[in-house]
């Protein structure tokens, strides 16, 4: 039976798919079908509201300073935590700033000893993830730390209680010489956090993609034990499939405790297909932890996006690649977001959402539920992320720029069981983004990527976080926001 959605509150206004008029561009159920961009279009129904309850401003440029923020948001009882590159931002849930923090400091970035056995000094900061376990009632955080010799290793931030402005455990993960563990991802199940990360040896220009791991904990050990004492751990490797591990989002805690993740990739041939890892146990009890793969899921190719383009300028916006963005598990369901390529109708070739979505995804035979490309008009849409509410809607927020339109942030919901998008923009963007870090770089950095929640205290209430331009001006500016909305779909 489909649960009951808490109705809006006294004031609250219905946002509409009106303001931002979202279009589907199906793809192929055949593995062997014609790349998405020459695939039919047609225009998504709309049906239901979805409620925007509250909405602030997060992190901005002043704050942090570089581009770009790499945007990740978690919602627990009380709280919303936010984590850009190198700022912690703690709110309650109307907005009302509880507790500010410099990454840095906060997950004891400095001094560590790699591998090998040598110190170095690992005070860069990078790539935050946060994720809220409404089972436990801990906060789980990580980032990467580094140097410029490429020694790094991946902080993991453990809160004690269901307050984050409280203490945290925090613990070192893989410390290693000459490898940047890049990017690393964040993901949860009843039992286990699980992180991956992409490895790259080399500096500057001559950087190369090595590979990437999957490391697996036991949540309850990390809870309990403290700074200094090292985790049990599995750590799997992954090849050259870049693996994004799901956040299980399921409210039931009678649900399988395995844990799941899953990647794009191409046969010989370019065909592209999704494979799904389960993974069992957890580490330190026997019999230990163990991994196991689907069958390969045919879908419509995929590819890399091109650059986004912003009003009054020729600077572009970097959409990067096709890889998986965001993954979420929920009763056997696992949906995944994607940056993709697509030419819709009457349209140059852009970057669109891809999304996937996976039923009997705990099996070793997967099907394919749903496979489509999102746009909107001539607006490029990327960097998603994706989540499931306690009835099976999903919701997906997403940077959009185009020729008219500058890097704003959107939100979008369907209704369990179909694909009829609700949808509109959280902040429209003000003005067209320079990147000050980026030199002469055209495509430059922008977002890497956008945060989703689940409410810690009602599973039919969904936060989004992302970033957007906020310089009232024509003119390249590097001024960035970002903005915090919670929303529900009726």
């Amino acid at each position: 039976m489909r649960a009951t959605h808490h109705g809006p509150k006294q004031g609250e206004q219905p946002r509409r798919t009106g303001l931002f008029p979202l279009q589907l561009k199906p793809a192929s159920n055949a593995a062997a079908a014609a790349p998405a961009a020459t695939s039919s279009q047609q225009a998504a129904t709309t049906s239901g509201t979805f409620y925007q309850h509250t909405l602030f401003e997060g992190a901005d440029d002043i704050a942090q300073g570089p581009t770009p923020p790499d945007t990740a948001v978690a919602a627990g009882t009380n709280d919303v935590v936010e984590m850009v590159n190198s700022r912690l931002i703690i709110t309650d849930k109307t907005g009302t700033v509880l507790k500010t923090s410099d990454l840095s400091s906060f997950f004891q970035a400095g001094p560590t000893t790699l591998s090998n056995g040598s110190t170095a000094n690992l005070s860069s900061v990078s790539d935050p993830k946060v994720v809220y376990n409404r089972f436990s009632g801990h906060f789980y955080a990580t980032e990467l730390i580094y140097d410029s010799a490429n020694d790094s290793a991946v902080k993991l931030a453990v809160s004690q209680t269901s307050d984050p402005t409280g203490a945290w455990l925090i613990y070192t993960v893989h410390p290693t010489a000459g490898t940047l563990l890049d990017q690393p991802k964040l993901g949860v199940s009843l039992d286990k956090i699980v992180l991956t990360w992409n490895k790259y040896t080399g500096s500057g220009s001559s950087q190369s993609y090595t590979g990437t791991e999957t490391y697996v904990a036991d949540q309850a050990e990390a809870e309990n034990y403290g700074n200094s004492i090292p985790l049990d751990y599995a750590l799997f490797d992954d090849g050259q499939n870049m693996v994004f591990p799901a956040v299980n989002v399921d409210t039931d805690p009678n649900s399988p405790s395995d844990a799941y993740e899953a990647y794009f990739h191409k046969d010989f041939f370019g065909f592209s297909y999704i494979t799904v890892n389960t993974i069992t146990g957890v580490p330190g009890s026997l019999p230990g932890v163990s991994r196991s793969s689907s069958n390969d899921v045919g879908i419509a190719t995929t590819s890399s996006p091109p650059p986004a383009s912003q009003p009054n300028t020729s600077l572009t916006l970097d959409t990067g690649d096709d890889r998986i963005e965001s993954a979420s598990f929920r009763g056997g369901a696992l949906w995944v977001a994607a940056n993709d390529s697509c030419q819709p109708s009457g349209q140059p070739t852009m970057s669109c959402v891809r999304t996937v979505l996976l039923t009997n995804a705990a099996s070793s035979s997967p099907t394919k539920a749903f496979d489509g490309d999102f746009y909107s008009g001539n607006a490029a849409m990327f960097y998603p992320a994706i989540t499931m509410d306690d009835s099976n809607d999903v919701f997906l927020a997403a940077s959009a720029s185009g020729p008219s339109l500058y890097p704003s942030l959107g939100v979008f919901a369907a209704q369990a069981g179909g694909t009829s998008i609700s949808g509109s923009l959280v902040r429209t963007g003000r003005g067209p983004l320079s990147c000050d870090v980026c030199g002469s770089a055209n495509p430059i950095r922008f977002g890497d990527y956008s945060g989703i929640s689940l409410d810690g205290s009602n599973a039919n209430m969904v936060w989004i976080g992302g970033e957007y331009g906020n310089a009232s001006s024509t003119t390249l500016s590097p001024t960035w926001g970002t903005a915090i909305g919670e929303y529900s779909y009726f």
